[in-house]
């Protein structure tokens, strides 16, 4: 069954729960899908600004949220401050099993 990714779905990290939670102040969660569909847009941080992630990182997709198949750590390490420009030429499917 797949599932689309949504704008307002909680981002979860592989083994370390939600990064962070609807309860937190600042939350990480789906802004929309991006760069021909090969990012995931991040809502803003505390300072104003989008992060991107690659769609690839995404395990799966449930109502409520977007799980990830890397941990908070390599998370943090490898969201991008801005759109790659080779998202614009590669395109993924948005749907994710």
């Amino acid at each position: 069954m797949q599932h689309n990714i949504t704008p307002g779905l909680i981002i979860h990290t592989k083994d370390e729960g939600t990064t962070p939670d609807r309860d937190a102040r600042h939350p990480s969660m789906v802004d929309r899908v991006d760069g021909g569909d090969s990012y995931i847009k991040l809502t803003k941080d505390v300072a104003g600004n989008h992060h991107w992630i690659p769609i690839n990182w995404v395990e799966k997709v449930d109502g409520s949220a977007v799980y990830l198949n890397k941990t908070e750590k390599e998370f943090r390490a490898g969201v991008r401050n801005e759109l790659p420009r080779e998202g614009f030429t590669r395109g993924m499917r948005r749907k994710v099993g």
